[in-house]
């Protein structure tokens, strides 16, 4: 699917209306929490959303991983990373990534 098609919304409109809340209390911006909106309950596209309200993609995206990362309970200045690794390494990483979650809390 490509990136400006429309996608089948992940969230209800009823279900968005606690997301919003969560996102008011961390203060997200009003065009932040539009741009959630239009992906998640209408299912848009980023670049619909970018041209909708006259922001670029990549901030789009940028918004939208801060996003998913709140609702997933990461802190909001934590990035998503994936690769590949040893088996070993993986379970220390996840390991130090619980005890730094504890310590945020």
């Amino acid at each position: 699917m490509a990136d400006d098609q429309a996608a089948s919304p992940t969230i209800t409109p009823e279900a968005f209306e606690v997301v919003e809340h969560k996102l008011l209390t961390m203060n997200f911006s009003a065009k932040v929490i539009k741009a959630a909106r239009l992906i998640m309950v209408t299912g848009y596209g980023p670049s619909q959303v970018a041209s909708e309200l006259r922001m670029s993609r990549q901030s789009v995206h940028q918004a939208m991983m801060r996003v998913r990362a709140v609702l997933a309970d990461m802190p909001a200045d934590w990035v998503q990373y994936e690769g590949w690794m040893p088996k070993e390494m993986a379970a220390e990483i996840r390991r130090r990534i619980s005890e730094l979650k504890a310590q945020r809390k």
